[in-house]
């Protein structure tokens, strides 16, 4: 069951809805419930979670970022940029090589596989959840 709208997504996620009441809670669960599903056919469809995805998007913008840029970027914390980065690593979508100025930093890169990888998402007509879209997110659901 999906919950009548008194707030939208943004007043949900600037905190500013008026009406911080049950229908912006069961709101926001039922945002979180889309993002979920979202983000398993996502994976499921990709072989990629969306914080690699974003990961590849950020190195494809532009190219050699250190992990502190990376972090950044995704607005993630160092550690978590960390695992996206090993995890991208993993699967050989990304390369690492030592920075020409600091010998101790690592810049990080897309490889050919991490380009076509890319490339396929880019293709690919992906919907985002009609609850997550502004215009649908007014509407009121039943």
């Amino acid at each position: 069951m999906k919950c009548s709208l008194r707030c939208s997504v943004n007043d949900l996620l600037t905190f500013s809805s008026p009406f911080m009441d049950h229908f912006c809670l069961c709101r926001i669960r039922d945002l979180y419930r889309a993002i979920l599903n979202f983000e398993q056919y996502f994976e499921q469809h990709y072989d990629l979670n969306l914080n690699e995805a974003m990961l590849l998007c950020t190195l494809s913008a532009r190219s050699s970022q250190t992990a502190g840029e990376v972090a950044e970027a995704l607005g993630l914390t160092n550690s978590n940029a960390s695992k996206v980065i090993a995890s991208a690593e993993a699967l050989k979508l990304i390369k690492r090589q030592m920075c020409k100025d600091d010998k101790r930093r690592m810049r990080f890169s897309l490889t050919a596989l991490g380009e076509e990888r890319l490339a396929r998402l880019q293709a690919d007509d992906i919907e985002v959840p009609e609850i997550c879209d502004e215009e649908g997110a007014d509407a009121p659901s039943s």
